[in-house]
């Protein structure tokens, strides 16, 4: 991390419906491009994690979510910054999946293992698989 930089505060969306989760791409030109990621995004002034998790996905993928659990906040740092990340377990209410918006397509949870993905999502994939495959989240966490 460069020294006196801030940890950027980003949320993100784990958009879960039975056994798939809502994924989108990176973009081309963006840091990590065409990794498969989880919406999300930094948080605005005056914005919990909980409204930018939200937002971001109605931004990201045209979904309208519910961010009912915290799974867990992380702290990853990249050479050029650090960021705490807030992910946060979400289940859609509304709203219609826009593939054109970052590509948002829906994925077996089974199938986040072999994704391409930042790292900084490993732990809350490794999380998400367990939970599903011990039977502990069908619908919801």
């Amino acid at each position: 991390m460069v020294p006196g930089s801030q940890v950027v505060e980003v949320a993100v969306a784990i958009i879960l419906d039975n056994d798939r989760v809502l994924l989108s791409r990176r973009p081309p030109g963006s840091h990590l491009e065409g990794l498969w990621e989880f919406p999300g995004g930094k948080l605005e002034v005056g914005e919990t994690a909980q409204e930018c998790a939200a937002r971001e996905a109605l931004e990201e993928t045209g979904m309208i979510v519910s961010p009912d659990d915290l799974l867990e906040v992380a702290v990853y740092e990249y050479p050029e910054r650090a960021i705490r990340i807030h992910f946060w377990i979400c289940h859609p209410i509304g709203g219609v999946l826009n593939p054109a918006l970052l590509g948002a397509e829906w994925a077996l949870v089974s199938a986040l293992p072999s994704l391409e993905m930042p790292a900084a999502n490993k732990s809350a994939i490794r999380q998400i698989v367990a939970l599903r495959t011990q039977g502990k989240a069908r619908g919801r966490l």
